[in-house]
């Protein structure tokens, strides 16, 4: 898989969780882009399984990001527990191999792909 193509398929995933509702305060995020523009980053993303060597998972943990709620402070998470078990393989293959190519932890590898698709989205007209 191509970096585009798992770029897609993160932004699918990341997409499909709204609208979503802050548990503290109610503010409803329409949009990614409302969520993008109304949270701030709580450190980098974290794909449990990847982090823990378990590349052939038969269940996974999958990835989480989480933020601040600008509303309320607030913690929100979005995770990756819709992706089915293939489609996970395959991001937890790509992220092996890219780690190990660019020499980088795979938080930051997700840092940059959070990065890529956050200025997708706040790009659109």
């Amino acid at each position: 898989m191509t970096e585009d193509q798992i770029t897609n398929i993160m932004r699918e995933e990341v997409e499909s969780k709204f609208p979503k509702n802050c548990t503290a305060c109610g503010y409803r995020f329409f949009s990614l882009k409302e969520y993008i523009e109304n949270t701030s980053h709580l450190g980098k993303p974290r794909f449990y399984d990847a982090e823990e060597q378990n590349w052939q998972p038969t269940t996974y943990m999958g990835v989480f990001a989480f933020s601040k709620c600008k509303n309320c402070g607030n913690t929100l998470s979005i995770n990756s527990f819709k992706t089915n078990v293939v489609t996970m393989r395959q991001l937890l293959g790509w992220v092996k191999k890219e780690t190990l190519r660019r020499g980088i932890a795979i938080s930051e590898l997700l840092n940059d792909l959070r990065v890529k698709i956050e200025n997708q989205v706040l790009n659109q007209e």
